[in-house]
């Protein structure tokens, strides 16, 4: 019982120790699609992140532009199979070079870069 108890705790500590980000590959894929277009009346692009399940789901977008050293994150609320559309109207500036993660805590980040 000893010895159990012992190998537990090992385990436990060396979970604890593993980053969050490597246990992601055992989440499901996110159910978001991202697209994107150039802005029609702005500057920029529009992304749109398309909710493909039939659950409520809030993610956290994240979006960072090395060369420039710029970056925003926030939260969204997305709809079952529904789209959101987001651009500089909605206060989100997106660049040639932007690097877009969308993450739920529940399923594996979603990385696209654009163009």
């Amino acid at each position: 019982m000893k010895y159990l108890l012992l190998v537990g705790v090992l385990v436990l500590g060396l979970v604890s120790g593993v980053r969050a980000d490597i246990l992601d590959i055992f989440k499901p894929e996110l159910p978001v699609t991202v697209t994107y277009r150039p802005s029609a009346l702005g500057k920029g692009y529009v992304i749109n992140l398309h909710n493909t399940s039939n659950k409520f789901l809030t993610v956290i977008v994240t979006i960072h532009n090395p060369t420039l050293q710029t970056g925003k994150a926030g939260h969204q609320d997305l709809r079952p199979f529904h789209g959101l559309e987001i651009g500089w109207a909605q206060g989100w500036e997106f660049t040639s070079g932007d690097l877009i993660e969308v993450r739920n805590a529940d399923y594996r980040p979603l990385d696209v870069k654009l163009p």
